[in-house]
């Protein structure tokens, strides 16, 4: 398999607490993805470098949290969070992490937000299978 990452963007909608991120292919080989384009399905065998930018329009003193799932209903230890000020503004969330897929593996990412109504998202992924 070539050393490309996989590049993914996020479908920009209107997302609330709890929902999982969906994704547009952009480019890559080796990760596939599930029918509600939620779930990234990894490539058994190889071990990636996952990196994420996510931003979301927040209203006033609010927070936005990532957390990434790898196969299991617990988050993995790699959220981040940021929060907006004292008027709604762009808030950008990222993160990256080492990620073993030794079996088959899938990874979704999460939010989690403070916000009452649903919040305007876009940002990017991108999965970088490591050489063996």
């Amino acid at each position: 398999m070539p050393y490309s990452a996989s590049q993914w963007l996020v479908e920009p909608s209107w997302y609330k607490s709890g929902d999982s991120l969906r994704w547009s292919y952009r480019g890559g080989e080796g990760v596939g993805i599930s029918p509600d384009e939620a779930t990234l399905a990894l490539t058994p065998g190889r071990d990636y470098f996952v990196s994420y930018l996510i931003q979301g329009v927040l209203p006033p003193r609010a927070s936005l949290e990532v957390l990434p799932y790898f196969g299991s209903e617990d988050p993995i230890p790699f959220s981040s969070s940021g929060h907006s000020g004292i008027q709604e503004e762009r808030v950008g969330v990222s993160g990256g992490f080492l990620l073993p897929a030794a079996n088959p593996m899938y990874l979704t990412l999460q939010l989690a937000t403070n916000s009452p109504a649903p919040i305007s998202v876009t940002g990017s992924l991108h999965l970088f299978p490591l050489p063996y």
